[in-house]
């Protein structure tokens, strides 16, 4: 009976047969292949794309960095930001929510506060309070306490929580540390942690004349 094309190739290929020394042959350029192909992987060089990416990353770290150690809690550039906010506060005059010269009566004022307003050892004495209001002090609630000093201008003590990651870098009295002042807007301000609490005074500055 005569074959099909098909039955006649199967046949040819099944008679097809390597002898040993054949099959040696053949193993070994296949592993001389195989050697090729990892050395000329080891030795190529990385795509343009994978550089540029790299040098990409690279610069976006180091602008992160800079932006985060130049604007840095504590800074002096975090400390003229909050001395530009309470000076315009206190050249606002805002009116008082509450007018007392009794303490007390100020701190039952402001039952909206998570802590209790406290007067401060670093006030020139003799000064008289006048009174207080809400207001905040780079987005954190805060006490506004208004003094009167002995020629009649007004003294302005902002009080918030201290915050060691807000304002890590601003002095502690309680660490026999002094308060640092600076001037905002043409006002004195003065900045200082006292019993737990960011305190900053704004007055007018002493005239020379």
């Amino acid at each position: 009976m005569k074959k099909s094309l098909k039955h006649a190739i199967q046949d040819k290929l099944e008679n097809v047969a390597l002898n040993a020394q054949q099959l040696e042959q053949l193993d070994q350029i296949q592993t001389n292949l195989q050697g090729s192909d990892e050395t000329v992987l080891s030795n190529k060089k990385p795509q343009p794309r994978f550089w540029l990416s790299s040098a990409f990353i690279a610069i976006v770290i180091s602008i992160s960095l800079f932006s985060y150690f130049s604007t840095k809690p504590g800074s002096s550039e975090t400390i003229q930001r909050i001395a530009n906010e309470v000076a315009q506060n206190h050249l606002k005059m805002k009116p008082m929510e509450v007018q007392t010269s009794n303490m007390s009566e100020v701190q039952n004022y402001f039952t909206k506060l998570d802590f209790l307003p406290l007067p401060s050892q670093q006030l020139s004495k003799p000064i008289q309070l006048a009174g207080g209001r809400y207001c905040s002090i780079q987005s954190s609630t805060a006490a506004q306490l208004r003094y009167k000093n002995k020629k009649g201008s007004y003294v302005t003590l902002f009080e918030t929580p201290y915050d060691p990651k807000l304002f890590n870098q601003i002095p502690n009295l309680d660490k026999g540390e002094e308060p640092v002042t600076t001037y905002a807007r043409g006002i004195k301000v003065t900045l200082w942690v006292e019993r737990g609490l960011l305190m900053v005074s704004t007055e007018k500055p002493i005239s020379n004349d």
